[in-house]
C-alpha cells in the first residue's frame, strides 16, 4: 500500500503499519522500475522546500515556561469541541429517530459494550432522559446474550455504544464476533441506535442497522458531544 501511495504521487506516508516492510517494498518498486528515482527525489525536494519555508532550518526551541497554559487556552477548548461536533457523522437515520423526540413517553435504555462501568456517553444520555444503563464486555457469552436480550429486547429504543475498539483491520477493529452476533439479534427485536467510537471501516459489520452514528474516537469530550447530538 505504501509503495502504491508513492507511485500515486504522495510525498509523505503517515503511520504505515509496518515501516520495515514499507521500506523494503518501496526499494523493490525502485529496483524493478515501477517507481522512479526521479519521482522520489522530487518528493524529497518538495518536503525539504516546505521545511525551509517554515523556518525549520534554523530551529530554535521555545521556552517551556507557561507552554501548558498557552496550549490549553479556553478558546482552544471551544474550538476543539466545535471541531468534534462537526466531525460526528450520522451515517444512517432510516426512521428519522435522531434527534430523539417525545422523551416523556419514549422507553429507552443504553448499553456500552467494551466498558465495565457507566461511560461518559451514558452519563450524558441520562442527563437528557432517565434510562437503564448497562455495560458489557466485548466477549458476550450465550448466557449474557440471553440476559441482555431479556432486559433490552422490549424497549422502544436501545442506544448501543462500542468502546475500546482498534484502528486496525487485522484485529477486526477490536470487535469480537460475539458482539456482532448479539447486536444483530438485538437489532431484530428493537430499534438500535448504534454509536461507534472507533474506526468507520467497522461499519461493514452493521449494514442492517438503520441508525448509526460514527464518532471515530472515545475521549471524554467526544463521548459527551456524541450523546448530546442524539438529542439535537
Amino acid at each position: 500500500v505504501e509503495a502504491e501511495a508513492r507511485v500515486a504521487g504522495n510525498d509523505t506516508l503517515t503511520l504505515p503499519e509496518d515501516i520495515g516492510a514499507a521500506i523494503r517494498e518501496i526499494k523493490a518498486y525502485l529496483a524493478d522500475g515501477r517507481l522512479s528515482q526521479e519521482q522520489v527525489d522530487a518528493s524529497v525536494r518538495r518536503v525539504l522546500r516546505t521545511k525551509y519555508q517554515l523556518g525549520l532550518t534554523s530551529y530554535e526551541p521555545l521556552g517551556e515556561e507557561g507552554v501548558r497554559n498557552d496550549i490549553n487556552r479556553p478558546e482552544a477548548e471551544v474550538l476543539r469541541r466545535r471541531l468534534i461536533r462537526a466531525s460526528l457523522t450520522l451515517v444512517r437515520n432510516g426512521q428519522q429517530m435522531v434527534p430523539f423526540q417525545s422523551l416523556d413517553t419514549l422507553d429507552m435504555a443504553s448499553l456500552s459494550i467494551g466498558a465495565s462501568s457507566p461511560t461518559v456517553f451514558q452519563k450524558r444520555l441520562g442527563d437528557y432522559k432517565k434510562m437503564m444503563a448497562l455495560q458489557s464486555s466485548k466477549d458476550i457469552s450465550g448466557a449474557d446474550s440471553e440476559r441482555l436480550l431479556r432486559l433490552l429486547g422490549r424497549r422502544e429504543v436501545v442506544v448501543v455504544s462500542l468502546h475500546d475498539m482498534s484502528q486496525y483491520a487485522r484485529y477486526d477493529f477490536g470487535l469480537n464476533p460475539s458482539t456482532i452476533a448479539f447486536l444483530k439479534k438485538l437489532n431484530e427485536q428493537t430499534t438500535v441506535v448504534l454509536t461507534i467510537f472507533g474506526n468507520p471501516y467497522s461499519l461493514k459489520h452493521f449494514d442492517s442497522f438503520d441508525h448509526v452514528l460514527v464518532a471515530y474516537a472515545e475521549e471524554e469530550a467526544i463521548q459527551d458531544l456524541a450523546a448530546q447530538s442524539l438529542f439535537g
